[in-house]
């Protein structure tokens, strides 16, 4: 009776969770959707979260409510609820954004390195009479 109770409790958290992830995984998958097309309009880094909080935005929200979801099941507070799905929307820009920062700077073009300079010339010795 024990394992059948433990069981119930494992199976109704995981199908609470679910949703918080899908909507996760939504949100992730539309990050790097405006990865890719920031990357094709050449935007530069800083405008990149922007631009990608703003394509976004309808998978946001929909992160929110199902975090608020799963958490509002759990007695947790609904402005606790909502810090921590921010967090975890900036956690989730702000590592795609790296990655964006890095790829943009590996396939920019590098500067050609600067000639050495030439050696100042040193006056030959003059003989002693």
């Amino acid at each position: 009776m024990l394992n059948l109770l433990i069981s119930s409790v494992i199976v109704l958290a995981a199908v609470q969770s679910a949703a918080a992830n899908s909507a996760r995984d939504s949100l992730r998958t539309c990050v790097k959707g405006a990865m890719t097309q920031a990357k094709n309009d050449k935007l530069t880094v800083d405008a990149f979260k922007t631009f990608a909080r703003t394509q976004c935005a309808t998978q946001e929200q929909s992160f929110t409510a199902a975090v608020w979801a799963f958490d509002s099941k759990n007695k947790v507070s609904k402005k606790q609820s909502a810090e921590d799905a921010q967090l975890q929307i900036e956690d989730i820009v702000a590592s795609v954004s790296d990655r964006y920062e890095f790829e943009t700077k590996a396939a920019a073009p590098k500067p050609a390195p600067a000639p050495p300079p030439t050696p100042t010339p040193t006056p030959a010795a003059t003989p002693k009479q």
